[in-house]
């Protein structure tokens, strides 16, 4: 992982972009790395929640911790239901639904 995360780095920090990054998420176990590489890259995390994570039985409790953790920290939470929206934006007021 801390190759894949500096081989990251490497590359965002030598990209010439006007605008910072949008880390894009669509599943909670990526948090942990996308939160190492912000702090080296400054840039926008977006949470596409497209499941209730919590309602799966493979799911362990550290995916439904770390989702709390992204949904508290992230800049836009993308909710696929009206379930979820209602759920998030307790949490994010930064949510909405497509």
């Amino acid at each position: 992982t801390d190759s894949i995360k500096s081989q990251i780095i490497d590359i965002l920090n030598n990209i010439d972009t006007k605008n910072s990054p949008i880390y894009f998420i669509q599943f909670p176990n990526w948090y942990s790395l996308v939160k190492d590489i912000k702090n080296e890259v400054c840039g926008h995390i977006v949470f596409d929640c497209m499941d209730e994570h919590s309602g799966f039985s493979n799911v362990s409790n550290s995916v439904c911790t770390q989702e709390e953790e992204l949904l508290n920290n992230a800049d836009l939470v993308i909710s696929s239901s009206n379930k979820l929206y209602e759920k998030n934006k307790k949490i994010n007021q930064n949510t909405i639904i497509t």
